[in-house]
């Protein structure tokens, strides 16, 4: 640093404010380098690490040393610096711009070079020209095929949060579930994982029946139409029914009651709602002739009859 006596080593940590194309600017107040430093290292720990990574060499920095301090970065001339070194280096199994062959590992050299393949021994997409851009992790997931699986792609009928996770490029909200997940458009359900069905023209994670507001449900059963509807009923009820959610009465329509339902879901109970099933009494069977054919008994008989009957009286008149 300035002001300081050259030929002894010193270090200082301090935080990355920016990464330009060429440059990475760092630097806190009172911790910076400054003349006589150039050329020096500049290390940095990569989230996920624990070593320390040269990404840097010192440039330049404001006047006074106080504030501003510029690094070039290392990985923009790598490539420069891998073929200038390997003039007077000979090749090594280590990434260093030459590629040497029967490696106890693939020599990244090798097999990250152009050669028309995107390669899955190249452990770094970004090193090989051959593989697409979206093959490095961005968080978006490559649509063209990678080498290597992409990190950022999340399979189908998985969470998602954005439509460039998902290789269909759908994050869908399906209502029959708390989440949205990645999918994709399909015309059948063969096009689908055996997990989902084609429905409404996109692969869903497998719809249950759907219930509307009161009408009697079970636990398989999706209560939809309305939000905030569930299927339950009374501890003593013999019958589901899709009912309206609640915490207390409050959030229930006048006259309804919030209640715990059998399976301790709290709900509006609606007045005048039957919860049993209707019994029906048996209906005696009428005596007489049968007459055979789809349905008919003695009343019909009687009835067409007295049909007759009348019909008769009126052609005497």
């Amino acid at each position: 640093a300035g002001g300081q006596v050259s030929g002894t080593k010193r270090e200082v940590t301090y935080p990355l404010r920016e990464v330009r194309n060429y440059t990475i600017e760092s630097g806190a107040s009172g911790k910076q380098t400054c003349q006589g430093d150039s050329g020096g290292p500049a290390f940095m720990i990569m989230p996920g690490e624990t070593t320390e990574k040269l990404v840097g060499v010192v440039s330049y920095g404001d006047q006074d040393c106080a504030y501003e301090g510029y690094d070039g970065r290392v990985d923009v001339a790598a490539s420069w610096i891998r073929s200038t070194m390997s003039a007077w280096e000979l090749p090594t199994c280590a990434t260093d711009g030459a590629c040497v062959q029967n490696c106890a590992t693939p020599d990244q050299d090798c097999v990250c070079a152009a050669d028309g393949v995107c390669s899955a021994d190249c452990t770094d997409p970004a090193m090989d020209v051959d593989c697409p851009r979206d093959c490095v992790a961005n968080n978006v997931c490559s649509v063209q095929a990678c080498g290597r699986p992409d990190t950022d792609c999340v399979d189908e009928g998985s969470l998602c949060v954005a439509p460039t996770q998902c290789r269909g490029r759908l994050c869908l909200n399906d209502p029959q579930n708390a989440q949205t997940y990645c999918t994709r458009q399909c015309a059948s359900s063969s096009e689908c994982p055996s997990t989902m069905e084609c429905a409404q023209g996109t692969c869903r994670i497998k719809q249950r029946p759907t219930r509307g507001f009161l009408e009697t449900c079970t636990t398989g059963d999706f209560c939809g139409g309305t939000a905030g509807l569930i299927c339950t009923g009374p501890a003593t009820s013999q019958i589901s029914r899709c009912v309206k959610a609640c915490t207390t009465t409050v959030d229930c329509p006048s006259g309804s009651v919030c209640e715990a339902g059998f399976n301790s879901a709290r709900y509006c109970r609606p007045p005048d709602v039957r919860w049993t099933p209707v019994t029906l009494a048996a209906v005696p069977r009428e005596t007489g002739a049968v007459a055979t054919g789809c349905s008919t008994g003695a009343g019909i008989a009687l009835w067409l009859a007295a049909g007759v009957l009348a019909r008769r009286r009126r052609a005497r008149a």
